[in-house]
């Protein structure tokens, strides 16, 4: 047959075709493989993700676990605090009692001791301090018969002039002694004053109280003073420990002063 080369058969497909479809089939091996790939890679992504995810899970299961542990010492701590607070607030309750009695036992070993403030140093002669109070009361406070004193000293360290003189304590042997010398002082000293190398030298007498109670009644003076200027003849007057009276004029009757505060 002419146009037909030898020993080509009749029916096979042109060689342009073969190569055409060589060139697909490999096109389509290499697709499958990128595609493969692709798949493969999509799957240990996918398993990359669900291991962090379980580890991601994990771990916040684990601090939810903390954090309920964290919230239970945290009650813990809270009942354990108001346990503290409540046995700080007993025993601060406690030590205020132990401080009033002790207050209140040093205050009962103080009641026969009065203090004498305003002589000079040096009126005592020789240093002794119970002659010179035993004198004084008979000259200037009108006391009669035997002034009764355990002992009398100066108290504290000698100031540079012009401070004040040191103040005399006096223990009389008997508490009705004690306040029959405060009482004759404010009643005969305001006109009555010490005279010692030709000058005079006014006396106060008071009676020797604990430190705490000293405090309580300086912060009252205000109130004592204004209850004094109010009426200018009524009596004003502490009560032990630091408990501030005054005494009606007309009526006569005794009232105890309480501050009130409002809120």
């Amino acid at each position: 047959m002419e146009g037909t080369s030898p020993g080509a058969s009749a029916e096979s497909p042109p060689r342009s075709s073969l190569e055409k479809k060589r060139r697909v089939d490999g096109e389509k091996s290499t697709t499958d493989e990128l595609l493969a790939a692709l798949i493969h890679k999509i799957d240990e992504m996918n398993s990359n993700l669900t291991s962090r995810l379980d580890t991601a899970l994990g771990k916040i299961e684990t601090n939810e676990k903390e954090i309920s542990n964290l919230k239970e010492e945290q009650e813990s701590c809270r009942f354990d605090i108001k346990q503290l607070q409540d046995q700080v607030n007993k025993q601060e309750k406690e030590n205020m009692k132990l401080r009033e009695r002790l207050v209140d036992l040093t205050a009962r070993e103080m009641r026969n001791t009065a203090v004498f403030y305003g002589f000079p140093e040096g009126a005592e002669n020789a240093g002794k301090c119970e002659q010179l109070i035993k004198e004084f009361a008979k000259s200037n406070m009108q006391m009669e018969g035997e002034v009764s004193i355990e002992r009398a000293h100066r108290t504290g360290r000698i100031r540079p002039k012009p401070g004040p003189p040191r103040p005399v304590v006096v223990a009389f042997s008997r508490y009705t002694t004690r306040q029959t010398v405060i009482s004759s002082a404010r009643r005969y000293l305001k006109e009555r004053p010490f005279q010692h190398n030709g000058k005079d030298h006014q006396i106060f007498v008071d009676e020797m109280l604990p430190v705490e109670v000293r405090e309580s009644r300086r912060k009252l003076l205000p109130l004592k003073r204004k209850l004094k200027e109010e009426d200018p003849k009524r009596k004003v007057y502490f009560k032990y420990p630091a408990r501030l009276f005054y005494r009606e004029t007309e009526s006569g009757k005794e009232v105890e002063y309480k501050q009130h505060t409002t809120r």
